[in-house]
């Protein structure tokens, strides 16, 4: 058995080393998906967080259905499957992400909107104090 295959800069792959490194990284982005959204609220917030989370479970279950077969077969055979798992949540997570800066621009309409009325509220008001002396 050999010690891995080299990929330079001391980066190895070596049998069970890339699951690990997978897994770790779907830990780490499920980790920074609430971390970095923690502030957001309101269902935008916690849908985005929900399709991370269940991003980040398939690929952590590819990655160890890959260690349930023997040899290169089984990571060639995971891969497609990673990758169809990516690009569904990628696409929920994008639609969700649509919707809330959808929900964003609706808002800023209606700030501008209470601006707008607010100018006319203080033009009114202006015009029944009379001049200033």
């Amino acid at each position: 058995m050999s010690d891995g295959l080299r990929l330079g800069a001391g980066v190895r792959l070596v049998p069970g080393g890339a699951v690990d490194h997978v897994s770790s990284a779907a830990a780490a982005y499920r980790e920074a998906s609430v971390a970095e959204t923690e502030d957001w609220s309101g269902s935008g917030g916690a849908d985005y967080r929900s399709s991370a989370a269940q991003l980040a479970d398939g690929i952590e279950a590819a990655a160890q259905a890959s260690t349930a077969a023997s040899g290169g077969a089984s990571a060639a055979a995971a891969i497609p499957q990673v990758v169809r798992v990516a690009v569904e949540y990628g696409g929920r997570i994008a639609e969700k992400m649509g919707v809330l800066l959808s929900s964003a621009a609706n808002l800023l309409k209606l700030v501008h909107g209470a601006v707008a009325a607010l100018d006319v509220l203080d033009e009114a008001l202006s015009s029944l104090e009379g001049p200033r002396v």
